[in-house]
């Protein structure tokens, strides 16, 4: 896996790659000296806390990097719940509940 990192001319955010696609970019917080992640992909807010401030642009970037590696391709990829077929229809289920009780 290779990690590139790209310079904006604002200097405030870099354009971060893996293996050449670029998956987002981090950004510094001027008020709190803090870097920011921005992802170009889906992530879980659920399970990823996004929110949290790194100290300089190579941890942030490395942190990026890892979550496209978790998440990036296998989150992205997945169907919405409606559009997963479950191999029976909501009508069914549910009478099948209503004799259960």
């Amino acid at each position: 896996m290779k990690i590139s990192y790209k310079e904006t001319d604002d200097k405030l955010s870099c354009d971060i790659s893996v293996d050449g696609e670029l998956v987002g970019s981090v950004f510094i917080n001027v008020y709190n000296q803090k870097w920011f992640l921005k992802p170009n992909f889906k992530i879980p807010t659920s399970f990823v806390n996004v929110k949290d401030g790194h100290d300089s642009w190579y941890s942030a970037g490395k942190k990026l990097a890892q979550l496209f590696r978790s998440w990036g391709e296998s989150y992205a990829n997945t169907k919405p719940l409606d559009e997963i077929d479950f191999g029976v229809d909501l009508d069914e289920m549910l009478s099948f509940l209503k004799m259960r009780s």
